[in-house]
């Protein structure tokens, strides 16, 4: 499983990397750390790429349906949820500003 931090601090992958993190979480955390990388990366996007950012937008409003505003605000109250969020918001900053595009592009494709 390490192969993947390899590929994730080389840059070849982006919250994709994230994906086995999060599948071996229980619900709530890979709830919070889904939503929380989902965050991060539309927070970065919104400056970067518009069309991408309004992509995620709406992929998290994907994430939050079904979900009461009391439940939303304990998955971004948690740990997990900051963790994640300040860790892909790290990684994106690094990303080559020629590459940001892509970047934000293959984000609001994936789906987690």
């Amino acid at each position: 499983m390490a192969w993947w931090r390899g590929m994730c601090n080389a840059g070849f992958a982006s919250v994709v990397c994230l994906a086995s993190v999060v599948s071996q979480a229980d619900g709530s955390t890979a709830n919070a750390r889904v939503l929380g990388a989902s965050e991060s990366v539309l927070h970065f996007c919104e400056a970067h790429d518009p069309s991408a950012a309004a992509k995620l937008r709406r992929r998290i409003e994907e994430l939050a349906s079904g979900r009461s505003p009391t439940e939303l605000r304990e998955l971004r109250d948690s740990d997990e949820y900051r963790k994640t969020y300040g860790a892909v918001l790290q990684f994106a900053e690094r990303i080559a500003p020629h590459n940001v595009a892509g970047f934000c592009e293959r984000d609001a494709t994936v789906q987690h």
